[in-house]
């Protein structure tokens, strides 16, 4: 025991001189001569069946299973007719209630049923149900306390299944049999859909079946136990499940993979019954079992090769008590295949569908160099590692890279499985050595890069369990020759009291203050879906990036409407109306325009700790802050050097007041905002000394074709001269090709600090950089990801404008893109990248203004090109949007 405990602490300190592998190999060759000195454990298994009595209403027996045949083909044939008052699951529930009641009427008569399950619960002590209490009270306790913000986020499964569950509420017609929520068999949603009628639409809601599953699968672990050594071993694995942080993680996570562990529990405890007692109503129930495992997580389906796997060691051992068995083994089967009827059915007729995750999910459909044999090869040995070594590293489901198994169990487990091992002519423990193996195949045939797989592999932790179980066990029998019998209890409950705040310990305090585990459950868009959800965003305007709109999770908790934000729809602001915005970590060039367009706004990074990357960015800006950068500004420049100045004119000039005398030199400055890409008529009318430049370009001062202009979308500098008198007799006029002409309005009027920042990007359609423009606009900056592309692919864009070099040396500009993108500022420097390649070029450059030149081509999905800077002395970081100045 020591040995392989201080194996285990080398494996998770991962000590230069603690060699865990070796130790743990010592402690296993110890182990193994000194459980040669004890007996192995008694053959509970096979035990003779119960004789059949010599009368059976069979009349009854047959209207059952008839009524259970027909109550699958009501469920299939209302299915397919789209008759929808009661889901297809309806129809399973009542037909496996009528198979377990053919397996009773096969029993006999019901008083001796009853009486067998009245004689097994009263072998179970007072003192014994008492602990079971605690054990249970003790699961629930670990998986409802803060249940609701614990894990804090809410992540994009469970919100599209509590989406999903919604509609089946809220839509008759909608009672669907495949899940696209959950991607399997949709018996799980309707649960959550029943809880979400009890309690609304909550995270409490959307996580309270999972929850339950943890302590019920607590209570089977105890029949699993008790089924396979007795009541001691059944406690004791009933203590080990509810306190397994494997199973808390998922227990708190509202998606379907925490009802695998009961459902497998529940078949092992009713497969060992069934071939204990000979029992048909065991059997019957198992048949149902089995057939429930394919209505749930598609992991369960491994399963039965382990049951299979012990069948064969105990047919090796006596066949002829298999034999003996015949009639239940075929009540199981015939059960197992009536229920997943409808299952196998939906697959072949919808292929496509009901496949398609698990094709997308599969190994083999990687892209293998050397072919699939040597990713698998690795991914089982990641997966072989997991319990022990190193765990699975998503946030969602493990502390990342901390072993599954906290260390005493782990220790217990790795015992367990070399008692198994030296007892392998026992069933039990072919059935123990073969459940964990077998129940991580489902992670190791995922995807290679997200291996080890903690959600696919779940169906291994009640073998893990029963494993240390069978290792407490003959740990017991080891030391019941030097300690008593209550000894060893006050030792078991000890031990088990260490293991509660080991787990709970890690769960509670590292997982759940660890950023990492903070961030991946969606903790941005759970963020944004709040606040829709709360009174502040009642009356005001919301926009959230494109990155997260139509995201499950906003779209669970939001209760109010929001829109999608457009840099180049919505910068500058314009409706003078309270707005908070929601940006992506992605987009920082648009929160530091927001945040120097509007200096007294409420800008900041949304961050777990101080110390650590912001996983949102989020501007509150008043409609006050707004119309403070509204409209023109106009600076007086007097005789004795000093300015006066006036903001906030639209393009009715006449309301300059401020001039001392009508002869002072005045300027008017600020930025006109184009708000679609167009041919306008731009003039400016008044007296013959006023003179007006837009972009540099001279205004006209009537609205003929001569002042026809073509604008992008966005910011253009404006600048007005000439004496007072001459300013305040002049008006701004504007008008879209062929529409009416009026005075700009101060709405698309902006003075400093707004002005125009990016680059013009002119979009075209098709991959050629030539003809007419589809677009054009400002671009913030030229790290895009085109979540929703403007045009159809293929598309091209053509970046024009300048940078500003702020000190003299030696830059370096890495560039990553996705099809193609070419660079260039100046003539010193081209870059060239194609196919999603990163380059990254240097170049000498003195301080000052540049032209810059990027043409881009994105040919298909996941569109996108990066580009950075790396100041001399400096990190690499995005190019700042005030040092780019569009064309």
């Amino acid at each position: 025991m020591i040995l392989a405990g201080l194996g285990q602490l080398g494996f998770q300190l991962q000590a230069p001189g603690l060699d865990g592998a070796l130790l743990y190999a010592l402690a296993g060759l110890a182990f193994w001569q000194a459980l040669g000195g004890i007996a192995p454990p008694p053959a509970l298994l096979p035990r003779c069946g119960m004789p059949t009595p010599a009368r059976i209403a069979s009349q009854r027996v047959w209207a059952l299973a008839t009524l259970t045949v027909l109550l699958v083909a009501a469920g299939l044939l209302a299915q397919a007719l789209g008759w929808t008052p009661l889901p297809l699951q309806s129809y399973m529930v009542l037909a496996a209630l009528a198979w377990v009641g053919v397996g009773l009427l096969l029993d006999g008569p019901v008083a001796e049923s009853r009486a067998a399950i009245q004689g097994a619960l009263r072998s179970i002590t007072r003192r014994q149900w008492l602990a079971l209490a605690g054990i249970l009270l003790l699961a629930a306790c670990l998986r409802f306390y803060h249940l609701e913000s614990l894990p804090s986020g809410l992540w994009f499964d469970e919100a599209a299944i509590g989406l999903e569950a919604q509609q089946i509420i809220t839509e008759a017609n909608t009672r669907p049999l495949y899940a696209t929520s959950t991607t399997s068999p949709a018996a799980y949603v309707y649960l959550v859909a029943l809880a979400e009628q009890l309690f609304g639409l909550t995270t409490f809601a959307v996580r309270v079946a999972p929850a339950l599953a943890g302590v019920l699968g607590t209570a089977l672990a105890f029949a699993a136990g008790r089924a396979l050594w007795g009541t001691s071993a059944g406690l004791a694995a009933a203590g080990l499940f509810a306190v397994a942080r494997w199973d808390i993680t998922f227990s708190r996570l509202g998606m379907q993979g925490a009802t695998t562990p009961v459902l497998l529990l529940a078949v092992c405890a009713l497969a060992v019954t069934a071939v204990q007692s000979g029992r048909q109503s065991a059997y019957a129930a198992l048949g149902v079992c089995l057939g429930a495992l394919f209505w749930f997580y598609s992991a369960n389906y491994f399963f039965p090769a382990v049951l299979i796997v012990a069948l064969a060691v105990l047919a090796k051992r006596d066949w002829r008590a298999v034999y003996a068995q015949r009639k239940g083994l075929a009540v199981a089967a015939a059960g197992a295949l009536l229920i997943a009827t409808p299952v196998f059915a939906d697959a072949a007729v919808r292929p496509e569908v009901v496949l398609d995750r698990v094709n997308v999910a599969s190994i083999f459909t990687e892209d293998h160099q050397d072919g699939p044999v040597p990713a698998l090869l690795e991914s089982a040995g990641k997966h072989l590692q997991m319990l022990h070594v190193r765990g699975d590293k998503n946030g969602r489901h493990n502390l990342p890279n901390a072993p599954m198994l906290d260390w005493a169990t782990a220790v217990l487990s790795a015992l367990g499985a070399v008692a198994s091992l030296r007892w392998i002519r026992d069933p039990r423990s072919a059935l123990l050595l073969a459940w964990p193996v077998v129940m991580l195949l489902p992670g190791v045939l995922s995807l290679s890069f997200e291996a080890p797989q903690g959600l696919r592999s779940i169906g291994a932790l009640p073998g893990a369990l029963l494993l240390a179980v069978q290792g407490l066990r003959a740990l017991g029998q080891l030391l019941s020759h030097y300690l008593r019998p209550s000894h060893l209890a006050a030792a078991g409950a000890a031990g088990l009291g260490m293991i509660t705040l080991l787990n709970a310990g890690t769960y509670f305090g590292l997982q759940a203050n660890d950023p990492v585990v903070w961030k991946e459950h969606s903790m941005a868009q759970t963020i944004i879906g709040r606040y829709l959800g709360s009174d502040a965003a009642a009356g005001a305007q919301t926009l959230v990036s494109v990155h997260y709109t139509k995201y499950p999770t906003v779209e669970f908790l939001a209760r109010h409407s929001y829109d999608e934000f457009d840099a180049a729809l919505h910068l500058p602001l314009a409706d003078s109306v309270a707005t908070t915005i929601f940006l992506a970590p992605e987009e920082i060039a648009e929160f530091e325009r927001i945040a120097t367009y509007y200096p007294q706004a409420g800008c900041t990074g949304v961050r777990y700790r101080p110390v650590t990357d912001a996983v949102l960015y989020k501007c509150t800006i008043t409609a006050e802050a707004q119309r403070a950068v509204q409209g023109l500004a106009a600076r007086l420049e007097g005789a004795d050097g000093t300015d006066k100045a006036q903001s906030g004119l639209s393009g009715d000039l006449t309301a300059l007041t401020a001039a001392v005398a009508p002869s002072q030199r005045t300027v008017v400055a600020g930025s006109l905002l184009a708000p679609e890409f167009g041919r306008y008529h731009v003039w400016l009318a008044g007296p013959a000394g006023i003179q007006g430049t837009l972009d540099e370009r001279p205004l006209s001062d009537s609205g003929s074709t001569a002042s026809e202009i073509v604008l992008s979308q966005g910011l253009h500098a404006l600048r007005i001269t000439g004496t007072a008198a001459e300013v305040a007799a002049s008006k701004l006029y504007w008008a879209p090709l062929n529409g009416p002409e009026t005075v700009v309005p101060r709405e698309n009027l902006f003075h400093a600090p707004v002005a125009p920042y990016g680059l013009t990007g002119v979009y075209r359609s098709g991959n050629q950089w030539e003809g007419p423009p589809a677009l054009i606009r400002q671009d913030t900056s030229p790290w895009v990801y085109f979540h929703v592309p403007p045009l159809e692919f293929p598309f091209t864009v053509e970046w024009s404008g300048s940078i500003y070099i702020p000190v003299k040396g030696e830059y370096r500009f890495p560039l990553e893109a996705l099809s193609y993108a070419r660079v260039e500022i100046g003539d010193q420097f081209v870059e060239e990248v194609k196919q999603g390649a990163q380059v990254a070029h240097s170049a000498q450059l003195d301080a000052g203004w540049y032209p810059m030149h990027i043409r881009y081509l994105a040919a298909d999905g996941y569109a996108h090109v990066y580009l950075r800077w790396q100041p001399p002395g400096q990190p690499v970081s995005l190019i700042p949007a005030r040092y780019l100045y569009p064309e």
